[in-house]
């Protein structure tokens, strides 16, 4: 297995025409400096490094470029590898010139001549030049990591296939049950099964059709992303992870894991290797097959740098595979991708980034490079950890990646087989789903996404389908996601993890959640988020004490935030325009730390719970034009009607200090007369036109303290008797306009008063 570092390397071509500094900026938009040297061939090579720094690594986004476009160029006919050249002596150190290399030699017309020249070549190192044709590799070659290797425009490798040295004998582990599926539908139906035994990102197969599994429900029912077309019921049920067993194979020498395993026209992907004669596959062919000759593409392993422009260079359905350190950036243009728009090269592409991905392996470090243009793909990009696509950025130079219509996938997904928690990162591209028959994801990723970076890029679709996310992270942790657009797609961002930031994003969503957030010490802060097309929630959050949203603009949705059974810290937010509640939960809220935000123009509640609370504050907050109904229209907590929580405790959140709300125009009393509810706030007036006793406060949690000041001549305060009330030395008070009362409450439930009077009393 190799193992890919991404080290710091700066390879060039150039000439001593002229230097200069270009400042650019990482991901964390951290100034940066690189030396760019200009060729006198119209070249442009510039490094990439890695730096640590807090938080998931950065990398300095720097670019290659061919100024000269030469597609459509004939090759010549294909000549054997016995025509490889090499450099008769090593580079200067400078490397500064191309007329620096020493003439080129012919060498001998076998795998051992090769090496043979390759061995003549200096030990500080030399370069291998490919010319001009098409060049034949059928035996799997290594060239050492001090050889240059160089491509020329017009150059082709055409990498073969090779035998291996035995049969498959057997087929896949057993699945029992039955399945029953109803057109059109994309639950799955089961009888004698066991789903517990799969997991979501695998896929299944029923009378011949392939669906991914979007959800395990229980060992009898799963949940499937495209509809079945057909109605089936009681068919065998297969799921599509294969054991094959080999007989006289070498399977733990002779393949690694995501390698591409070729038996008759099928393709498979190997996902693990247990020894020589066994291994597991996927992307199995519907119809079973016995004892049939496998065979594996050629393998040609580059331990030394690379140095091409943006052109095909390789073909065939053999592998190449970097080493460690080898190249710094990788172009799918290597193997034929065009970003020219055409729906007809989509496969090509496909296959191409596939390639290019896999070029590194698994839990590899790389950088592929989308140039200006787009793309055109028909099937998802599988990316393994380690991997960064990096696109031109926005504006003028815009690379998009679109899936042509109908094609009924994710645009880019993790593996499921391949583990593993490298950081890896996606930045600068336009993602374009089209016209799709089913909610699919644009970024689908399920499998540990730890230290992943998903940047200034953008998420357009067409097609609104009900289960869609613009990304869709699943056990996510450390992530950052910053700067990104979304809009047209059913949902915005779909987050179950930890620890992770997403900042700065601008989210128009249509359908259910802009935001979907389960996990605790995740931040949600910066955010424009606006509920295109009726919208029902904004930002939705669970289970989540230490998880942060602060300073986003929220609305028009159904509810602004909703808090599912958690809290955290609100702060700072615009809650505006939503077309029931600013913040809601009608389960429970805990530990949640609400303030300091603006809550305005919602038509019912600025904020209700309607569920039970405990330790939390909301506080310092401004509720304006909010449409609730009752004499406070802008919080409704009704945690009276929920005296204990899930732990049963007896507890209700502090409301205070917040402006539109704490001064009351008329004293709110309930039915009993002589309790008011001060639950909602802090200061209050009173407006009483009938006499009315105050023997307590109902509600307030311990150490609540409230202000009040009264405006008419009908209110008694009774500090006598089996009052509530303590102070003013035991006696009943009856305050004129102008006098105030302060009063906290004890541990023990009474409220303890300070009486202020005027100045100005009658007579």
């Amino acid at each position: 297995m190799l193992s890919i570092l991404i080290l710091t390397l700066c390879l060039g071509i150039t000439t001593n025409k002229s230097i200069f500094e270009e400042k650019s900026k990482d991901l964390f938009g951290n100034e940066l400096k690189s030396v760019i040297k200009e060729s006198g061939i119209s070249k442009q090579k510039i490094g990439f490094s890695l730096s640590q720094l807090p938080g998931p690594p950065t990398f300095k986004i720097k670019r290659y470029r061919d100024d000269v476009s030469k597609e459509g160029e004939i090759h010549s006919a294909p000549r054997p590898l016995d025509e490889l050249t090499q450099a008769s002596g090593a580079l200067p150190k400078s490397k500064n010139s191309i007329d620096s290399i020493s003439k080129i030699k012919k060498i001998g017309f076998s795998k051992g001549s090769i090496e043979k020249a390759i061995a003549k070549l200096p030990r500080e190192g030399g370069t291998l030049n490919f010319l001009d044709g098409t060049w034949e590799i059928n035996d799997d070659l290594t060239i050492p990591d001090k050889t240059e290797v160089r491509i020329e425009h017009g150059t082709l490798i055409k990498i073969g296939t090779k035998k291996a040295t035995g049969t498959i004998s057997s087929l896949e582990e057993p699945c029992q049950g039955t399945l029953s599926v109803q057109e059109g539908s994309t639950l799955v139906e089961g009888k004698d099964t066991d789903f517990s035994r799969l997991k979501v990102g695998q896929f299944i197969i029923c009378n011949g059709q392939r669906r991914e599994i979007r959800r395990i429900i229980s060992k009898t029912q799963l949940e499937v992303w495209k509809p079945f077309q057909t109605t089936v019921h009681r068919a065998e049920f297969t799921k599509a992870t294969y054991f094959l067993k080999g007989s006289g194979t070498k399977f733990d020498t002779e393949l690694e894991v995501g390698d591409f395993l070729y038996v008759g026209q099928e393709k498979l992907v190997v996902t693990s290797i247990s020894g020589p004669d066994s291994l597991t596959v996927v992307d199995y062919p519907l119809k079973p097959f016995s004892a049939q000759a496998f065979s594996r593409g050629i393998r040609v392993k580059i331990e030394g740098s690379l140095d091409a422009g943006l052109y095909k260079i390789f073909t065939g359905p053999g592998v190449v595979k970097f080493a460690p350190g080898a190249v710094t950036t990788i172009h799918p243009e290597w193997w034929g991708a065009k970003g020219n728009k055409t729906n007809s090269i989509a496969q090509a592409n496909s296959d191409a980034i596939e390639k290019a991905i896999h070029s590194m392996g698994p839990d590899k470090q790389a950088v592929i490079e989308f140039a200006q243009g787009t793309y055109k793909i028909n099937r998802s990009i599988v990316m393994v950890p380690g991997t960064y696509l990096r696109g031109q950025g926005m504006g003028h130079r815009d690379t998009i990646i679109e899936m042509v219509a109908h094609a009924n996938c994710h645009i880019v997904k993790d593996s499921p087989r391949i583990s593993g928690q490298q950081a890896s990162g996606i930045a600068g591209i336009l993602f374009n789903h089209g016209r799709q028959d089913a909610g699919y994801n644009g970024l689908h990723f399920t499998n540990n996404t730890k230290l992943w970076q998903i940047e200034n890029c953008t998420f357009v679709s067409y097609t609104e389908h009900p289960g869609g996310y613009a990304i869709y992270l699943d056990s996510a942790a450390e992530a950052w996601v910053r700067g990104n657009f979304i809009y047209g797609y059913h949902n915005g961002i779909y987050a179950w993890g930890y620890d992770s930031y997403y900042l700065n994003n601008e989210i128009a969503a249509g359908g259910d959640y802009a935001i979907y957030m389960i996990g605790d010490g995740n931040v949600v802060q910066g955010n424009i988020i606006f509920g295109d097309s009726g919208c029902k929630t904004g930002i939705y959050t669970k289970t989540s004490p230490n998880t942060s949203i602060i300073g986003n603009r929220i609305g028009p949705f159904d509810n602004g935030i909703v808090i599912g059974n958690g809290g955290g810290i609100i702060e700072g937010n615009v809650i505006i325009g939503n077309r029931i509640h600013g913040i809601f939960s009608e389960k429970g809220v805990s530990d949640a730390l609400i303030i300091n935000n603006r809550i305005v123009g919602n038509k019912s509640y600025g904020l209700a719970f309607t569920g039970w609370c405990v330790n939390t504050i909301i506080k310092n907050n401004i509720f304006q034009k909010n449409g609730g109904p009752g004499p406070n229209p802008h919080i409704r907590v009704d945690t009276y009607t929920h005296p204990t929580n899930y732990s049963g405790q007896v507890d209700e959140p502090l409301v205070e200090d917040n402006a539109g709300v704490d001064l009351q125009s008329d004293y709110p009393l309930l039915p009993s007369g002589n309790t008011p509810n001060i639950r909602m706030a802090r200061r209050w007036k009173t407006a009483n036109k009938q006499p009315v006793t105050i023997t307590d406060f109902l509600g307030g949690c311990k150490g609540k303290e409230i202000l009040v000041v009264f405006g008419d001549e009908q209110t008694t305060l009774k500090f006598s008797g089996d009052s509530k009330l303590r102070g003013h030395g035991g006696q009943d008070w009856r305050p004129s306009p102008g006098d105030h009362l302060r009063a906290v409450k004890g541990d023990d439930g009474y409220w303890y008063c300070e009486c202020f009077e005027t100045h100005f009393k009658k007579q």
